[in-house]
């Protein structure tokens, strides 16, 4: 039968093609997510025992060991967010307008550890 052989080719075929973009919209949902942790992590770790750990904090602070699991997840629940965004077909309402905010908006957070980091460094060493 020819065309049931035809008809599980294009199946696979469409199969393929499905699995090749859900692993495209996952790459481009986690590698800017990985890209603003890593960039964010390098601006903040060296300064966690110098200025960080001279700051006068309050009562309520959290122990430092809990920020890295903190982020983590909240990374992890961003690059979600933007992979279900994706997924979603190009005319849904709404959708670009949630990704145009959503990548910007990692941008400005690994960019706010830098400011932070660099604008802190030089006061600390000032003093």
């Amino acid at each position: 039968m020819p065309g049931g052989w035809a008809r599980a080719d294009l199946e696979m075929r469409v199969d393929s093609n499905r699995d090749r973009s859900i692993a495209v919209g996952l790459a481009i949902a986690v590698m800017p997510v990985i890209l603003a942790s890593v960039a964010g992590q390098i601006a903040t770790f060296p300064n966690i025992e110098g200025w960080y750990a001279a700051l006068n904090k309050p009562w309520f602070n959290p122990p430092n060991w809990l920020f890295g699991p903190t982020w983590t997840a909240l990374y992890i629940l961003m690059a979600l967010a933007a992979w279900r965004l994706l997924r979603l077909p190009r005319h849904t309402l709404g959708r670009g307008s949630a990704l145009a905010l959503l990548f910007p908006q990692l941008a400005l957070n690994a960019l706010w550890s830098w400011r932070s980091s660099l604008l802190c460094t030089i006061r600390w060493l000032a003093w």
